[in-house]
């Protein structure tokens, strides 16, 4: 044995420490390998502490040395930094003394021995923070002013800041000779109280209502009424700005177009509760505004007179005002439209200002030619500009407008200069009229292109030249651009950053031509040192266990560090919604730049959240919903929900646990208990079940496994006749296990309303035989999508969904719907397939795709019963277009069956069907409307078209 590790605690360990032992100064310059070699070797480390840490065990961790190694001025500085990371030490010094003879060895007689004391005085915590005096209800809005904690290291600074934001609240409701004040009591060694004593005292009440300025033509009195204070009333900052800003508006709404109403000023009274206000005014001239050739009330409609709403006139918002009416009239199809404007002065105190507006004829754009260009033709350059000739689909086409017209000659300029035309010329536009067409003329000097002759790589050892290559915009033979260039420096560096080199150097040297049109790029690259974690050093958990954080974190000791890297790590602890705060960081761990500890700094949320809710439905009765939360259980971040909820008819009952860590893993693992008891018409459903997940994200993809067990009893009155095929599928009787597997992989760009990319599904799931479950089969399910965006002119969706169900248990009982012969007779009609209605065939109605007599039962009375199948085919594709703003557009062609047995696949008996629809994009998703006719329509099969109202998209 080399050595030992001491712990001694308490003020005697401090005391002795401080006349004994020598006190170690960390020094600022690297250590060499001289010093190194001659520091003196640890016999033994003591920990001695004053009692006031909560934790003393974890501090060993945070050591940099250790028995048998020696103490280095660089291991000083890293154990120093790493101990005051965590926040919990308020002062640590670095020790040493002789080792003892007893305790010297014997292997290196010649070096230096010693015993190393790493002192700590730890900070002093909060226990309690108070609130003390008659405050009603002010208690809760004061509390919320402290930012000082129960539980939380004691910070001089947050108790003086909740002092000073107390008084603040108090003052602004009234309370100006409120007195506010503040007793630290120290419990122990260890622990603190703080005290607020509030002493509220008499509410001040308003005194005089005066104004700065005479406001005339107006009079004090009526600005007083309108404004609605009067002497007497409680002071109430709040109350005092709303009708401050109330008579502002008035004043404005009046013609006073320029009227402002400050902010008081508040004159105490002596001996008094009177607070007199003093409001500097502005009224200034009274303006009336008149409109000719337009109606003024459709521009304040359209909000095209700023002026009038804000109070904040002036002719330079007048003008602007002019310009926004010239825009909405050109995007109205009045190219020509012209608006201007002129003040006169009526009278002391009144001037008038008269919009004139001349609309003008209307006009239809009728072609966009460009001229001069040759290197990059038409069909590559007008789909960047919006202004357009009529186009039947595309909003906004047809119509000329200035401003969108000078968007466009940027966006063209734009473009070119990133394809290497450093000298490029667009405009001035030439626009010709020929009745109410027009013609737009763009003429472009395209002049001399900037290439890229040669891109090398200087000191990359890491990549391979052509992996970089190979993710850069700038190419060899490609045009040139500093953007190009920036653009491909930040992409290097970002590679490098997330292996883990932080401080990589990457200078692009340029060499151009005689003519300065041809250069050739090399980046010179200094990888510098690779960074890993040294140390993970927890902030802020009171209940969470440290060991439990740091596995969630998924960071190790040694794993390369990146900031992609502490990102991931901070949405790791988010989702287990047990912290309001995360914060991630890293710090420089020792002299070199290759190590690095990373703090975890956390503010632990509420553990304990009740959730309750009442309703009321003319056919269910009175109902509520009741549902309590316990967080971070055990301080691993576990989480256990009960739900309840019910009416006169309906009753659900539900038990959640979450565990965010299974077997050593991050993938977090939910069970779920539940039991639903319903009452219909003639009959009671009971549902009784359990379930096991594990998701697991990888990126875009997401791996799933789920248990499920689910017995549904149907309960007839012995009365009553119930036909079967009157039932809701979900309600008739079923006894599953089974478990699924599912893989998601997701590369689209908006999840809720996707334009680009693609999606695949899978799913694979058995039942078998468990408890009262009897039903075995396997199941399997695919669906593939796809989006191409199209530009302005929209895009194309496209979805292929494949299923098959295969029986592997003949002795089941048939489904009496079905004819026994049948394969899908001994599927559970839950698990069976369907299709029709919003989200897959829209040609029929829900569940109504299918094989007469196979998965569509014809019945005596008429019409057919949907039973299901064990396979299915469904191919969708949309064109999706704009409209105007969120509404879009769709035309779409289904086609699919469904089969009893998955064998019996034929394409001659695939059905399709076309439609359109309408599209709002909400923030949410989209509300869709579409109408589908059948293409393959059976005799029993109706000709009207389907109509579908529905929330999302199909697929």
């Amino acid at each position: 044995m080399i050595g030992t590790i001491r712990l001694v605690s308490g003020r005697a360990g401090l005391l002795f420490a401080g006349w004994l032992l020598l006190g170690w100064a960390g020094a600022t310059h690297a250590q060499t390998d001289e010093e190194a070699a001659s520091a003196p070797v640890i016999r033994a480390v003591e920990l001695r502490l004053d009692g006031s840490l909560a934790r003393p065990v974890e501090l060993r961790s945070l050591l940099a040395f250790g028995p048998g190694e020696r103490l280095t001025e660089s291991a000083v500085r890293r154990t120093l930094s790493n101990l005051h990371a965590t926040g919990l030490v308020q002062e640590a010094r670095i020790l040493r003394r002789p080792a003892p003879e007893i305790e010297r060895g014997f292997q290196f007689p010649e070096l230096e021995e010693i015993v190393a004391v790493v002192v700590i005085r730890g900070r002093v915590w909060v226990e309690a923070v108070e609130l003390v005096g008659s405050v009603g209800r002010l208690r809760s809005r004061l509390s919320r002013q402290l930012e000082q904690r129960s539980g939380a290291p004691f910070e001089e600074e947050k108790v003086l800041a909740g002092h000073s934001a107390m008084l603040e609240l108090l003052r602004q409701k009234g309370f100006h000779r409120a007195e506010v004040g503040v007793e630290v009591k120290q419990r122990s060694q260890k622990r603190t109280r703080v005290i607020y004593t509030v002493e509220l005292g008499e509410r001040s009440l308003l005194g005089d209502i005066r104004f700065s300025e005479d406001p005339a033509p107006l009079t004090a009195a009526a600005l007083r009424t309108k404004m609605g204070l009067r002497s007497g009333l409680p002071y109430r900052q709040e109350a005092i700005t709303a009708r401050r800003e109330k008579l502002e508006r008035w004043l404005v709404r009046q013609g006073f177009l320029e009227a402002e109403v400050g902010a008081p000023t508040e004159v105490f009274a002596t001996g008094s509760r009177r607070v007199s206000l003093v409001f500097p005014l502005q009224i200034g001239p009274k303006i009336e505004v008149h409109v000719e050739g337009a109606s003024r009330r459709r521009l304040q409609r359209r909000g095209l007179l700023p002026f009038l709403e804000d109070g904040r006139f002036s002719e330079s918002l007048v003008a602007q005002s002019c310009e926004r009416i010239e825009d909405d009239f050109q995007r109205r199809g009045h190219y020509r439209a012209r608006a201007a404007y002129r003040l006169e002065d009526l009278a002391e105190g009144v001037v008038r200002l008269t919009l004139e507006v001349e609309p003008g004829s209307r006009y239809e754009l009728q072609s966009v030619r460009l001229e001069g260009n040759r290197e990059l033709d038409d069909d590559e350059l007008l789909p960047l500009i919006r202004t357009s000739p009529k186009r039947r689909l595309r909003p906004g086409s047809g119509r000329l407008v200035t401003q969108i017209l000078e968007e466009d000659l940027a966006n063209l300029r734009s473009f070119y200069l990133l394809q290497g035309f450093f000298d490029v010329e667009i405009g001035p536009v030439s626009i010709t009229e020929d009745g109410g067409l027009l013609t737009l003329e763009i003429p472009i000097q395209e002049g001399r292109r900037r290439r890229l002759v040669d891109f090398e790589f200087v000191g990359n050892q890491l990549f391979e030249t052509e992996t970089l290559r190979s993710k850069l915009p700038l190419q060899r033979g490609g045009p040139f651009h500093p953007v190009l260039l920036d653009d491909s420096v930040n992409i290097v560096r970002a590679l490098y950053e997330d292996e883990g080199y932080l401080q990589a150097s990457i200078e692009p040297r340029l060499d151009w031509n005689d003519e300065g049109t041809l250069v050739d790029v090399s980046l010179e690259i200094y990888e510098g040192p690779r960074s890993t974690v040294d140390r993970i050093i927890l902030r802020g958990h009171k209940v969470s266990r440290p060991r439990a954080i740091r596995h969630l974190t998924g960071l190790r000791s040694g794993e390369v560090i990146s900031r992609r890297r502490l990102l991931e790590a901070e949405r790791e602890l988010y989702r287990l919604g047990i912290f309001s705060r995360v914060d991630v960081d890293m710090v420089q761990a020792g002299d070199g730049l290759e190590e690095r500890d990373v703090v975890v700094q956390v503010e632990e949320g509420r553990r304990w959240r009740l959730a309750y809710g009442f309703s009321y439905h003319s056919e269910d009765g009175l109902g509520s919903l009741w549902s309590v939360t316990r967080n971070n259980i055990g301080g691993r971040g576990g989480r256990l929900q009960l739900d309840a909820r019910g009416n006169e008819r309906d009753r659900l009952f539900r038990l959640i646990y979450d565990e965010p860590s299974v077997l050593g893993t991050r993938i977090p693992i939910t069970f779920t208990l539940f039991r639903e008891e319903e009452e219909k018409l003639l009959f009671d459903v009971e549902t009784t079940g359990a379930q096991i997940a594990l998701i697991e994200d990888y990126g875009a993809s997401r791996l799933g496994l789920l248990y499920d067990y689910r017995l549904v009893d149907q309960i007839i009155v012995p009365e009553a006749l119930v036909d079967q095929g009157d039932i809701d599928r979900e309600d008739r009787p079923a006894e599953v296990s089974s478990v699924t597997g599912s893989l998601f992989v997701d590369r689209r760009d908006d999840p809720l309303v996707p334009n680009s990319g693609w999606s695949t599904a899978l799913r694979l799931e058995y039942a078998f035989p468990f408890l009262d479950a009897e039903a075995k089969y396997l199941k399997g399910f695919w669906q593939q999508t796809h989006f191409q965006p199209l530009g302005t002119f929209g895009s194309v969706a496209a979805s292929l969904r494949l299923g098959a169900i295969e029986g592997f248990d003949d002795t089941v009982d048939p489904d009496p719907l079905v004819p026994g012969s049948l394969a899908n007779a001994r599927i559970p009609v839950s698990e069976r397939f369907f299709a029709g209605g919003r989200t897959s065939h829209r040609a029929y109605e829900r569940d109504l795709l299918g094989q007469p007599g196979r998965t569509l039962i014809p019945q005596p009375g008429g019409g057919v019963l949907e039973v299901g199948g064990n396979g299915l085919m469904v191919l969708n594709l949309d064109y999706r277009f704009p409209i105007s703003g969120d509404f879009g557009g769709l035309v779409f062609f289904d086609y699919g069956n469904v089969w009893a047995d998955w064998r019996d696949f034929d394409p001659g008996e695939l059905k399709a069907g076309v439609g359109f629809g309408f599209r709002y994009r909400s923030p949410v998703g989209s509300i869709r409307l579409e109408m589908g006719w059948k293409l393959d329509r059976e005799d029993f099969e109706s000709t009207d078209p389907v109509l579908l109202l529905s929330f999302g998209d199909p697929f």
